[in-house]
């Protein structure tokens, strides 16, 4: 669902801490819908990561799954509310205030007229934004490579394809020297423009694309659904562009409108998702399965990726034999080793590294394969038995999962079933351990490390006498996200 204009002024005005009393409380009402409080912390997990991005790269960034229901999104929800001191309780169930989740030093600007609300793989041309809050007198989003998701005061929701130069010029347009962009325009949103040199495009209601390749070549421009009204600088009468129709103009000998073919695969309308379900064959087997994973929106550029495999139900632990990533077709880089993943004491070595030595082609269709297989059932032996297991594959660029210990200190929070479950790296190298607000001897004893960016926790256990110990491993997501490698928990979000 779509974010309302009434929302989006009001989570601004939040982020500015400009809020009055009846608006906050307005906001406490409109974040009781998972959907609204899914768009605001989209909105305060940006901000908080803005800051920390070098001057030239930045990780892939992506929106929560919208259906998974984690308790830590109330307390990023509330954090800003309480820096106002405004906050009834009520986002928080009536109980005593819940420590909130660290967020951007740098306040939002009450101007904003759009906001970056999400970021995938992007290579910045030149310094990256220094807040989330675009304004008028913002410079322009200028990326080499990558997404950039831009949500207007009005509602419209801007999908920015690097190469790309993009510049907000006020709540409801913008201007673009060059780039792909896909444009949602909502109901009440109509008279959205973006300007550029050949002229502008004016929406009609309507979810559009354009493309300005730049070194005057002729714009494109296409319509997925509803109109648009196309202006050329040359003084043409103005285009009407229908629905599933396409027209190209401009260029170094000033065409006049033509009719094209609209490729609707020639532009991305939706942000990918890192997270990829997998199943088992259940047809009882002792050949090897291949399990394949479309992540060509995920390769934005040369460098490191990563794959965690994760088993998170059923009977059996999941063998992985063979792991490679392959660019239309043909493989480019592999991980022989052989890896497990299952029960905690099941899984060891599910993580995958690849490396891609030239920057990909937009075009380009990369895929993951997995070769794998069922693990033995106790007696019973593969081929006799059906596989039960289901999971989940993480796949990224691994540059945001490079974090010292002094990231990993501090509080975590993740729901697992029906439970809220919090862990506490201390800075002595001790942890500690609470389950719905009871902290439980679990982690009595228990130290833990890091080395090469991934966290080992060592849990001290005894089994018939005998010391056997609990080893689990952690990386960090742009510092913001615990991600469980050896445990079936999604992952857990930073509180103080």
């Amino acid at each position: 669902m779509k974010p309302s204009v009434e929302l989006i002024n009001l989570t601004s005005k939040s982020l500015s801490k400009s809020l009055s009393r009846v608006e906050m409380a307005r906001l406490e009402e409109l974040l009781e819908n998972d959907s609204n409080l899914d768009y605001y912390l989209q909105l305060t997990a940006v901000e908080a990561n803005l800051p920390h991005l070098s001057s030239n790269e930045v990780a892939p960034f992506q929106k929560q799954p919208r259906k998974v229901k984690l308790w830590p999104r109330y307390a990023a929800a509330a954090v800003l509310l309480f820096g106002t001191g405004l906050i009834t309780g009520k986002l928080l169930f009536n109980e005593s205030p819940t420590p909130a989740v660290a967020l951007n030093d740098h306040p939002s600007t009450s101007n904003a007229k759009a906001s970056i609300t999400s970021l995938i793989g992007v290579t910045w041309n030149g310094a990256a934004p220094e807040s989330i809050d675009l304004t008028d007198d913002s410079r322009p989003i200028t990326i080499d490579s990558g997404l950039v998701e831009i949500t207007f005061q009005s509602g419209v929701r801007a999908l920015v394809e690097g190469p790309a130069s993009f510049k907000v010029t006020g709540g409801n347009e913008a201007y673009m020297d060059k780039g792909r962009v896909v444009a949602d325009v909502p109901d009440g949103a109509e008279g959205f423009t973006i300007n550029y040199t050949e002229g502008k495009v004016i929406d009609l209601g309507t979810e559009f694309a354009l493309h300005i390749p730049g070194d005057h070549r002729p714009v494109e421009v296409g319509v997925f659904r509803g109109e648009v009204e196309v202006h050329a600088k040359n003084g043409h009468t103005p285009m009407k562009v229908l629905e599933n129709h396409a027209i190209k103009y401009g260029g170094p000998n000033g065409e006049h409108f033509s009719s094209i073919p609209f490729d609707r695969t020639e532009f991305i309308r939706e942000l990918p998702s890192r997270e990829f379900p997998w199943t088992l064959p259940e047809t009882p087997t002792t050949e090897l399965s291949e399990l394949v994973f479309d992540v060509s929106h995920l390769v934005w550029k040369a460098g490191d990726y990563q794959a965690i495999v994760k088993w998170m139900h059923g009977r059996d632990a999941l063998v992985i034999q063979h792991a490679e990533l392959r660019k239309n077709g043909v493989t480019i880089t592999q991980d022989n080793h052989m890896g497990m993943t299952g029960l905690i004491s099941r899984s060891e070595n599910n993580t995958y590294k690849f490396h891609i030595d030239e920057r990909p082609n937009r075009n380009d269709t990369w895929t993951l394969h997995l070769l794998v297989i069922a693990d033995n059932r106790g007696d019973d032996k593969i081929g006799h038995f059906s596989p039960d297991s289901t999971g989940t594959l993480l796949f990224e660029d691994t540059q945001s999962l490079m974090s010292d210990a002094e990231a990993f200190a501090g509080t975590w929070e993740y729901r697992h079933n029906e439970d809220i479950h919090r862990r506490t790296f201390h800075a002595d190298r001790t942890a500690t351990y609470s389950i719905n607000g009871r902290q439980t001897p679990d982690f009595n004893g228990a130290s833990w490390e890091v080395t090469d960016g991934i966290l080992t926790l060592t849990i001290p256990r005894k089994i018939n006498g005998k010391q056997a110990n609990i080893i689990e491993k952690h990386q960090l997501r742009d510092g913001k996200e615990l991600i469980f490698l050896n445990q079936p928990y999604r992952n857990g979000y930073r509180v103080e």
